[in-house]
């Protein structure tokens, strides 16, 4: 039947919403929709092999079709004129709808501000499931080796962050979290689902698990669907990310309505008192955009994902898939970066953690768990699994600050201490204060943590809380290919000056250096400069000059460095630490001093064949 019309819109389409009110798929192929009879537009044949789930929705979007004065709208057979459903609406304001409320119940005498396209009308959820209207629900799915939250709202609103499979060409997963929520809600449809990343075990696999059988094969319907901005930032790729792309690009995207996600409370409302923040998405500020999937190793897919905190009263907990917390470049073709750096201050003091990456010690550092500070923390994590999660050093840390749930027991070899091994985890709270953990209880607080500087880290991990200038550092460093860094990130023997020609008869004095390494090296923010303590002025390399593998940059000057003798410098942010020198002697014109190889030795004579930005040749 037609449950739900907004005739009116100041921007986009007007639309209508049919709602199938029976326990079964049908197939609504060769209806019609139409407005008044015999008048104003066309009718619009639905197309066949149309199907609305159980308990779900379809919607038709228009332009210029239904009156803003009022008209008739009309549901109809194949024939054009048997009607199945029809309503007529007065004179509307612009974002109005007119609504049947509760789903197929009666139709409200006025319209609502808060249309619900193709999402349940008003009232306490869209089912008789276990729910308990008036809570705040939190479960913790357990599917092994991967992570699955569903949060219900007070009112019965519904979110599921990620939908995960343990085995990429398996569905054993989507058909326990099928069922499991459907026993929640009472029904088949989620307001929004949260995909943190682009990984199995968060998603599932296109034609076999995770989400796509939760839509596809159960019949399941969604609101929203939010995921990450693939197209302005990506790092490395996996046939789970190529063919979730084109999936949401395709057939996909009437059935999930995806939608990047942005920071802020914006785009989810799970009711009245309950906030949902999406604090980090796309690296959170700190990694370059562009496409790197063709970089031997690119940012991982991890440092992408996106993190949130749900608040409810005094009650908050973090949610942060499989967020990085390391620079670190693996073996495996990726690079780790440190994201919970930035983001912790961000979050501040939370009540419960759902521990990041399974409790991977790519994650989970001592920064962002100090600065969190948990109560509770939930680990989801596979029994026996192949990755040592979680790991002993975060174990070891979350025990010290918090009781520690977990899904399955994990690595054996592990000494998980007093942590629980509970399956499904379920948090619940009705006024935010007063909250369970499977029935064991806890009190939320909002405590009164010490910043002296302001700069939104806790004096806890703040190495110099009285200084705002002075913040923890990045877990392992910053990445000079793919950050933001204020640093010269440069190694000693990553670059080193390879050339130098001092006293040309004409045109410019320069020097040359080389990347020794087989990837590419961000120079930017060194500095080169001649002797310590006098000669010419230091020069600093802009920020973000890149050298390529095995590759030249050179600095043309004019008389910098002195025909009878020099220091040449290659130097750190500070212009005081040396990264590489080389002395020479009184020098003819037209000659340049050089390593050969590339890289190699400095040869003891100059030549009079110099080789500006190419590879020096042997003398």
């Amino acid at each position: 039947m037609i449950n739900e019309i907004l005739p009116a819109p100041s921007s986009g389409y007007e639309w209508v919403e049919l709602y199938n009110t029976t326990d079964t798929d049908l197939d609504i192929g060769n209806c019609y929709i139409d407005d008044i009879a015999d008048g104003g537009g066309s009718p619009y044949q639905i197309p066949a092999g149309t199907i609305i789930p159980a308990k779900g929705f379809w919607t038709l979007d228009r332009t210029s079709y239904f009156n803003n004065s009022g008209d008739d709208v009309r549901f109809l057979k194949e024939d054009g004129t048997t009607v199945l459903d029809s309503y007529t609406y007065g004179a509307t304001d612009y974002d109005v709808s007119w609504y049947r409320s509760p789903d197929g119940g009666a139709w409200q005498p006025e319209p609502t501000s808060s249309p619900t396209k193709g999402a349940p009308n008003g009232g306490y959820g869209c089912g008789t499931g276990t729910w308990t209207p008036g809570y705040l629900e939190i479960h913790h799915i357990n599917i092994g080796q991967g992570n699955a939250t569903l949060i219900v709202g007070p009112t019965g609103k519904s979110l599921l962050f990620d939908v995960g499979e343990s085995y990429w060409n398996s569905s054993a997963d989507a058909e326990k979290i099928g069922p499991y929520i459907e026993s929640v809600l009472g029904c088949k449809y989620i307001d929004y689902v949260v995909a943190s990343h682009f990984h199995v075990d968060h998603i599932g696999y296109v034609g076999y698990g995770g989400l796509w059988h939760l839509v596809e094969v159960q019949g399941f319907t969604v609101g929203q669907m939010l995921h990450r901005d693939y197209n302005t930032y990506l790092g490395s790729t996996s046939g789970t990310f190529n063919n979730w792309r084109t999936y949401l690009e395709g057939e996909g995207q009437a059935k999930l309505n995806p939608t990047v996600a942005v920071e802020g409370t914006g785009q989810v409302d799970l009711g009245d008192g309950v906030v949902f923040e999406i604090v980090t998405v796309d690296g959170n500020g700190t990694i370059l955009p562009g496409d790197f999937s063709a970089d031997p190793s690119p940012p991982s897919e991890n440092d992408y994902g996106i993190g949130a905190v749900l608040r409810y009263g005094a009650f908050d907990e973090w949610l942060g898939g499989d967020l990085d917390g390391q620079y670190y470049v693996s073996d495996y073709g990726y690079t780790y970066h440190d994201i919970e750096w930035s983001v912790a201050p961000e979050v501040g003091d939370v009540d419960v953690y759902l521990v990041n990456h399974h409790g991977s010690d790519h994650s989970s550092n001592a920064v962002f768990v100090n600065q969190l500070d948990p109560e509770v923390s939930v680990i989801s994590v596979g029994a026996d699994n192949p990755y040592g999660h979680p790991r002993q050093a975060v174990m070891d840390l979350l025990l010290a600050t918090s009781d520690v749930y977990m899904t399955e027991r994990g690595d054996p070899n592990v000494d998980i201490g007093d942590a629980v091994v509970a399956g499904d985890i379920v948090i619940r709270t009705a006024d935010g204060v007063y909250y369970t953990v499977n029935g064991v209880g806890y009190t939320a607080t909002d405590p009164v943590r010490t910043d002296a500087d302001g700069d939104g880290y806790f004096a806890e991990v703040d190495p110099d809380d009285g200084n705002a200038g002075v913040t923890p550092a990045p877990n392992g460093g910053c990445d000079p290919i793919y950050q933001y860094c204020d640093g010269c990130y440069v190694e000693p023997g990553q670059v080193v000056i390879n050339e130098i020609l001092p006293a040309p008869s004409s045109g410019y004095e320069w020097v040359e250096l080389y990347n020794t390494t087989n990837g590419p090296i961000n120079i930017g923010n060194c500095y080169i400069d001649d002797i310590a303590g006098g000669g010419g002025a230091p020069y600093q390399i802009p920020a973000g000059t890149i050298i390529p593998a095995g590759g030249f940059w050179t600095l043309d000057r004019s008389r910098y460095f002195n025909n009878s003798g020099d220091d040449v410098r290659f130097l750190k942010e500070d212009a005081t630490t040396v990264l590489d020198a080389y002395t020479y002697g009184s020098t003819d014109y037209d000659v340049s001093w050089y390593r050969s190889p590339d890289g190699g030795a400095w040869q003891p004579e100059p030549t009079a064949s110099p080789t500006k930005g190419t590879s020096n040749v042997p003398q």
